[in-house]
């Protein structure tokens, strides 16, 4: 089972739900360091790096074709999956957040 962060379009359930093929029930967590924006010249969000920024979202747990759907959507942004360290519950847990592959595209 992979844990993942989520900050954007994935936070929707029913979204979620079509993408995923499958109902994954999600936590709310914070990613501190890193504050959401909007990719330059898109509509999508994107994590940027940010002294003191704490990044509001929710960890999702998914596996087999559930995972390789979300990963085949996320692609479609340039996303793949880079581990990070959340708090839930006020407690710190390493999981995976699709990012960019290259830098700089907030704007």
């Amino acid at each position: 089972m992979t844990e993942i962060f989520l900050f954007g379009t994935l936070c929707h359930a029913p979204l979620r739900h079509v993408v995923a093929g499958a109902e994954l029930p999600a936590r709310a967590a914070t990613l501190p360091g890193f504050e959401v924006a909007r990719v330059r010249d898109a509509a999508w969000p994107v994590l940027v790096e940010r002294a003191g920024a704490r990044a509001e979202g929710q960890v999702i747990s998914a596996e087999g074709e559930a995972l390789a759907r979300l990963d085949y959507y996320e692609a479609c942004f340039g996303y793949v999956r880079q581990p990070v360290t959340v708090e839930i519950d006020g407690r710190a847990r390493r999981v995976e957040v699709w990012r960019p592959e290259a830098a700089g595209a907030a704007g």
